[in-house]
């Protein structure tokens, strides 16, 4: 029948200072030639969880390819390089031609493949490691058409065209040759 006291002097534990959050990739950039990515992590990473000081291998990643018309020519990164311990660089080669539709995915080769400083591995499951690839598909001139007077020609194109490289200002006389 004894009360406890509300003031105590053994009531608190100090939580443990270990790392027990694995490292996410937080981004993925793909390069203005559809051949390389810049992957982002959550924090520094190594390929060994026993020393946490090798540096990531190509073979440490996988990459796949949904949409689009052209396909990855092999899953592994054909090259990487580190520009941080956290941000690292991924060629890879596709065959055919991009048209933008394309949606590149990075993951980690396997549960046993990234780690971070203390040890814990990245997931094989991750979010924000797409990219969408860039169009490089040259627009074509899909049809012409002369009207009746010989005085008009209807030009039509495979895909929305400008006269800059930056996606703006309508074509101008100036932009056709004809003979």
């Amino acid at each position: 029948g004894n009360t406890a006291e509300e003031i105590q002097s053994n009531n608190t534990a100090n939580l443990s200072a270990t790392d027990l959050t694995a490292p996410t990739i937080t981004s993925v950039e793909i390069g203005p030639s559809n051949d390389q990515l810049v992957v982002e992590f959550s924090e520094a990473v190594y390929t060994y969880k026993s020393t946490g000081d090798e540096d990531l291998r190509a073979t440490d990643f996988a990459l796949s390819i949904t949409g689009g018309t052209a396909t990855l020519e092999e899953a592994t990164p054909t090259s990487i390089t580190k520009t941080s311990q956290t941000v690292w660089v991924l060629g890879f080669s596709t065959s055919g031609t991009a048209n933008g539709s394309e949606t590149i995915t990075v993951v980690p080769a396997s549960s046993t493949s990234i780690y971070d400083a203390a040890a814990n591995a990245a997931a094989t499951s991750q979010s924000n490691n797409t990219s969408s690839f860039n169009d490089t598909t040259a627009p074509t001139i899909a049809s012409t058409s002369l009207n009746t007077g010989n005085s008009e020609l209807t030009v039509t194109f495979s895909e929305g065209v400008y006269n800059t490289t930056g996606g703006t200002g309508d074509l101008e006389v100036d932009d056709f040759a004809l003979s």
